[in-house]
């Protein structure tokens, strides 16, 4: 599995995938003479003709993609002459010609300069491609200005909880230095000043006229008029929340008006047995923030798909043992991946043939050399669809997070994982202190706001490979692959201290929360029940122990 933006510079990365097609060439086109030898001792039969149009057409496309326009038109040529033999010594010889042309220019190109460097090559530069990159909330600066030393001093510690970096300004000529300094991310800003009602939408108001594109603003107050809210609309106001603020409304605003995306990335499974040129789509798709696997051979793409899960497929369409088309309807044959989108790349360009490999379920189909930025779009198109459509079956509807099926299954797969590769796994269980005690006191309304807000804590907090879901009511489960159990504790624990001191507000009254959890290490050959159950008494123990705390079951883990 190829993590975004894998390590080495994009002109590196390209640079050596085109000096490593240059150095394969021999051996393909050895194999292409050696089809033209069987054939002239056995006949040109189906099999090898079929090879050999496979073999032309794949460095054709190849070449294509790789820039060497003159090796793709002898290789075009000889497939062509592959597609119409008829087995005639004047045809074997025609195609011992291509070879041999395909020989010295291969030649040539070895003992030429391959120093090309970055996308200059195919006309493009990969710094222009790309997706708007997700971010932690931990690179985001929030600068808050309020002439109430309490409710400033309030509202910094409350939006530091959420992982933001966030600065306090008691008056607004303190808050322009600031901004004349380095540029916020957002400003939350009170309108009235004790100098003018209005003081904090005329001030925004004229900063906004020096900044292009303006700042993001978020206004407070305790004004609930009309007037008011007109005059930070006019001043560019993206929000408007009435004092006392609730932390979490406004960390979920933040989160959008930033971009602060904790998502993972979309899981992009590559299928072509050109390796070079499927690393190099692989690299195009990693670079705009996506996370890629690949393989070679398409008798492995079940397990694959198993194994990886991902929002869709990118496949050849011509491979040997199984060709895109075949392999795309034993895809569709299984439930779970019946409308998982399916983008066949070919540098076939009949367009009778494209139609007839969307006819069989494909989703799309695009033509080798593939323009980056267009490639980046249509993946990220129909990998957000389904991400869409997943959504609705696998996701809790109140925190987004995986339900509780989906939960324990892909902690089935991790269990796997962990055992066939021999890494590390951590399983963890939390739950909410005295939660029906918040339901009885300040109502639901504000029990599914301590869920919500604690649920958009652990994605933020956790990593993009790390499990998270809701596993019912008001407990939640994290899945933590390659985990040590003492990272896995303090991970948590860090959280847990970061939670209770989050405020959170039904009406005038105020209330601040606490979780307990229990962590267990999967130790290989244990099942799925023995580390959830090891957890679970983790959690029970910390529960009777005062709550507040994270307790993990080590002894119990081994003796599993």
């Amino acid at each position: 599995m190829n993590l975004p933006t894998a390590a080495g510079k994009p002109a590196e990365r390209l640079k050596k995938l085109r000096d490593d097609f240059v150095s394969h060439l021999p051996g393909r086109i050895g194999r292409m003479r050696e089809v033209l030898g069987e054939s002239a001792v056995h006949g040109c039969d189906c099999c090898r003709n079929e090879e050999l149009q496979r073999l032309f057409h794949n460095l054709k496309g190849s070449a294509a993609v790789f820039g060497f326009d003159g090796l793709r038109e002898i290789a075009l040529e000889g497939e062509i002459l592959a597609n119409g033999c008829d087995d005639s010594t004047h045809c074997r010889q025609a195609l011992g010609f291509a070879v041999d042309r395909l020989e010295r220019a291969a030649a040539e190109i070895a003992g030429a300069s391959v120093a090309a460097e970055g996308g200059e090559f195919l006309g493009f530069n990969l710094d222009h491609v790309g997706l708007p990159a997700a971010v932690d909330a931990c690179g985001r600066l929030i600068y808050v200005c309020d002439d109430d030393a309490a409710s400033l001093d309030q509202l910094v510690t409350q939006v530091a909880c959420f992982g933001y970096e966030v600065r306090g300004f008691p008056d607004t000529a303190a808050l322009e230095r600031a901004i004349d300094g380095r540029r916020p991310d957002c400003v939350v800003m009170d309108i009235h000043f004790p100098d003018n009602r209005n003081s904090g939408t005329e001030f925004m108001a004229a900063i906004n006229r020096r900044f292009d594109p303006p700042l993001n603003t978020v206004f407070i107050s305790a004004r609930d008029d009309f007037e008011a809210r007109l005059h930070a609309v006019r001043a560019g106001g993206t929000s408007y929340f009435l004092k006392p603020v609730r932390s979490a409304d406004l960390a979920a605003v933040l989160d959008e008006i930033t971009h602060v995306q904790p998502v993972e990335p979309y899981r992009i499974l590559v299928i072509d047995d050109e390796r070079e040129v499927a690393a190099y789509h692989c690299m195009i798709l990693e670079e705009a923030g996506m996370m890629t696997t690949r393989i070679s051979d398409p008798l492995r793409a079940l397990e694959a798909l198993e194994a990886f899960r991902p929002d869709m497929v990118l496949m050849d369409m011509y491979m040997p043992g199984c060709s895109g088309t075949e392999l795309a309807q034993v895809i569709r044959q299984v439930p779970s991946h019946f409308s998982l989108p399916i983008l066949f790349f070919s540098s076939e360009s009949d367009q009778r043939k494209q139609r007839a490999a969307m006819r069989i379920g494909a989703d799309g189909f695009m033509v080798k050399p593939i323009d980056p930025v267009a490639l980046v779009s249509e993946v990220a198109i129909r990998a957000e669809r389904t991400r869409a459509l997943r959504a609705l079956i696998v996701r809790d509807s109140l925190t987004g997070l995986f339900n509780h099926s989906t939960t324990l299954y892909m902690l089935e797969n991790a269990i796997a994982a962990s055992d066939r590769n021999r890494t590390g796994l951590c399983f963890a269980l939390i739950d909410i202190d005295h939660f029906k005690r918040i339901n009885d006191s300040y109502g639901h309304r504000a029990g599914d706001q301590v869920i919500a807000s604690l649920a958009r804590m652990l994605k933020q907090h956790f990593r993009n490979s790390d499990v998270i879901g809701r596993h019912g009511g008001e407990e939640f489960a994290v899945i933590m692959p390659y985990a040590a159990l003492d990272m896995a504790v303090a991970r948590i624990d860090q959280l847990r201290t970061l939670f209770e001191r989050v405020e959170f507000a039904d009406g005038a009254q105020a209330f601040t929360c606490t979780f307990s959890a229990g962590v267990a290490q999967h130790v290989a050959g244990s099942s799925l029940a023995s580390l959830f159950g090891v957890a679970d008494r983790a959690l029970y123990r910390a529960k009777q122990g005062g709550r507040n705390r994270v307790l993990a079951s080590v002894s119990e883990a081994v003796a599993a």
